[in-house]
């Protein structure tokens, strides 16, 4: 309200953007031009079969440009506003790391020096045999 008692009128401009989700074009429109803001508005644009889908494969939601860049901070969304027709795509990535070799617990640490032992140059302990 102003002094007069009278509402003003207040108008929140809303960007508009396209987000692609599996082939499917959604029209998003954001109140903010952040990060935040962009991955609320693809969370929105989500179906079930989309949840189900990050739940069953342990998948994470990434958002890239049409160039497959990786949007993650509020200056790269604002630099995509400022072309005409800003697009997103949903893209989808493993959350699991990727494990490299066999891992095993050694729960016994003599096998743990026979096994350094192994591998090591042996310079250190000369007399423990290879």
């Amino acid at each position: 309200m102003n002094a007069n008692g009278k509402m003003k009128s207040q108008r929140m401009i809303l960007l508009t953007a396209c987000v692609i989700v599996d082939e499917r074009k959604k029209l998003i429109k954001m109140k903010q031009l952040t990060f935040e803001e962009l991955l609320c508005q693809c969370h929105h644009c989500l179906e079930p079969k989309d949840f189900q889908k990050i739940n069953k494969e342990n998948l994470k939601l990434q958002i890239v440009d049409v160039k497959n860049n990786i949007i993650e901070t509020d200056e790269i969304v604002m630099r995509e506003f400022k072309s005409k027709e800003p697009t997103f795509k949903i893209t989808w990535t493993s959350s699991q790391q990727i494990v490299i070799g066999k891992t095993k617990t050694i729960k016994n640490a003599l096998v743990v020096m026979i096994a350094i032992s192994k591998y090591k140059d042996n310079k250190k302990w000369p007399n423990l045999e290879n």
